[in-house]
């Protein structure tokens, strides 16, 4: 995907802005669809989450500190 910091706009200055009119929500899922527009991406982006398992990783990886 596409993505940028915005720098000129009056009401999105400092902005992250992401270019994904080519995408498509099917439920959880992303799926591209059609062409890209605008500039070329650059950046993968995740868009979605196994909750439970991040959460898992992430209590998992605090208890290896002391």
């Amino acid at each position: 995907m596409r993505v940028d910091i915005e720098l000129t706009g009056d009401h999105t200055y400092g902005m992250t802005v992401c270019d994904r009119r080519h995408l498509l929500r099917n439920k959880d899922e992303y799926r591209r669809i059609g062409d890209r527009r605008g500039k070329p991406p650059y950046v993968e982006v995740g868009l979605s989450i196994d909750r439970n398992r991040f959460f898992d990783l992430l209590v998992d990886t605090l208890r290896q500190y002391p």
